[in-house]
Formats: C-alpha cells, structure tokens, sequence
C-alpha cells in the first residue's frame, strides 16, 4: 500500500532501470483514444486504451501515467500506485510520476460510493478452476458419503466410440 511520505522522498534508481522513452506514434495514438474516453467519462474503456498503449510499449511513462490514472479514477488505489511504481521504475527522473504518486498517497481511502460523484467498482467474483479433461467435475459442499455396505461400487456407464455406437455392447 501507499504509505504517506514515503514518495516525497526520492528514491534512487533502481539498478537495471529502463530506460525512458518517448511515445512511439502507435502508442501516441492509443493514448489520444484514451484521453478522448476519459473526456466522454467512458473509464473503462480509457482503462483499455491506455493498456493497450502500454502493452504496445511497456517502457512507456506516458502510458504508465495515463493507466494509474484511470485505476485512480476507477478507484483502484492499489493498482494506481503499481502503475506510478512502474513508471518510476522506467524513469526515476519523472517528476510527474513521483508527484502523482504523491497525490495518491495522500488521498485518503474511503469506501467506494463515499466520494462525491464516485462510480461504485465492477464486483469482482470468483470462479473455479476448470478441472483438467477426464477429472471429476468439482461439487458444491462434502462429497458424498462412501456406500455403507460392502458392496462394490456402481459399474461405469458404457463408453461409446466416435460413431456413437457403445463399445462395451457384444459384436453383431
């Protein structure tokens, strides 16, 4: 998490910094779209557009900056500093990374809806991993309980082939 203060010190480089670079004019391109979303209050699809402007060039402050900005106004703090981190990372000198890291610092956290005019975040939910092909579907709840009696388990449904006859069935 952002800690207050913290960015008011500069940091040094890191070692094995990258270094910064001006747009490319793909990336200047994505990052005009973005501003252009951002403006129209589309955030989600500025979001998309500054990631596509990074991912074209991920030695990118410009970029970098432009996507904190739209997690920042998405309200995703965290990913916000990540992105101003990275930005950071590519060029220490950044004035305006360290700055706007600044900023986000010092903005307290408040729950979303809290903020005049804040959108409420996407909810996020969870899905289960699919299982590999041949597993067992996974359940909801305890599996079921073993048979009690000693009996052998049930016998597996026929297998059919790719023609849809049943394999297991005797030879006409």
């Amino acid at each position: 998490g952002a800690v207050a203060g913290a960015a008011a010190v500069p940091a040094p480089a890191p070692s094995g910094a990258l270094a910064a670079s001006p747009p490319s004019p793909a990336v200047a391109e994505k990052l005009a779209a973005g501003d252009r979303a951002f403006a129209s209050g589309d955030l989600r699809a500025a979001l998309f557009a500054y990631q596509d402007a990074s991912y074209a060039d991920c030695a990118s402050t410009p970029a970098r900056l432009a996507v904190a900005r739209a997690y920042a106004a998405l309200h995703h703090p965290d990913l916000a500093e990540r992105e101003l981190r990275l930005a950071i990372a590519i060029d220490p000198g950044s004035a305006e990374a360290r700055r706007a890291l600044e900023r986000l610092a010092a903005t307290p956290a408040a729950p979303v809806g809290v903020r005049a005019g804040a959108v409420p975040a996407p909810r996020v939910y969870s899905f289960p991993v699919p299982s590999p092909a041949g597993a067992p579907a996974a359940t909801r709840g305890p599996a079921p309980a073993a048979p009690v009696t000693g009996s052998a388990p049930p016998a597996p449904p026929p297998r059919a082939d790719a023609t849809g006859a049943d394999r297991d069935a005797p030879a006409r």
